[in-house]
């Protein structure tokens, strides 16, 4: 059920219509399988006893599963502030446990924004200094690039934060840390790479 008593729904409506589409896959009610008039009325009853009272004061409902469908998304799609959004996402910083990859998937109002505009904006608002002198370093960075090298840098620091917490055990004696520190190097240290032998010929 979308929203089967007052309040706020689970998932955002557009989420859970593509449930409903998988739904409707699953009954074999897809395309013309099922007469409209059944679709619409599986719609109505999956969207909740409040959904179904939000459903019947809307306008411009129609008399079709699309109509249906198209006046609920209306309704409950928020609309993107085109001022407020850009703004918005130009003063977020990168939230404490937020990846790389999921500050840069972050809402924004523009569909025009350059890859130079994300680019900077992750410069200035990265919460780790280590990533951002990394990057800074690069003389032609681009934002595959910044995304690649800060996913890499976060993948080496979640494997590097065990050891740490364990080498500041005050517990841990000289031997104890550098049988860590060995066996750390064993399990997470890259393959050495093969030298190449250039054979000569005279």
């Amino acid at each position: 059920m979308f929203l089967p008593c007052p309040g706020e729904s689970a998932m955002p409506f557009d989420m859970w219509l593509r449930v409903f589409n998988n739904y409707l896959l699953v009954i074999n009610a897809t395309g013309d399988a099922w007469p409209d008039i059944h679709k619409r009325a599986t719609l109505l009853h999956c969207l909740g006893t409040e959904g179904q009272q939000i459903f019947y004061t809307l306008p411009h409902t129609g008399d079709t599963y699309a109509s249906a469908v198209s006046a609920i998304e209306k309704h409950f799609t928020p609309k993107v502030n085109v001022v407020v959004e850009p703004y918005a996402f130009r003063k977020r910083a990168q939230f404490p446990h937020e990846t790389i990859a999921q500050y840069v998937q972050a809402s924004c109002g523009f569909e025009d924004k350059s890859d130079d505009m994300i680019c900077d904006q992750l410069l200035e608002h990265f919460l780790s200094d280590s990533i951002r002198e990394r990057l800074l370093l690069e003389s032609d960075l681009t934002l595959d690039t910044a995304i690649t090298l800060a996913a890499q840098m976060e993948a080496a620091a979640d494997q590097q934060a065990p050891l740490k917490v364990l080498l500041q055990m005050p517990s841990a004696g000289p031997v104890i840390k550098g049988v860590i520190l060995l066996m750390y190097l064993i399990l997470f240290r890259p393959p050495l790479r093969k030298k190449k032998i250039i054979q000569v010929c005279y």
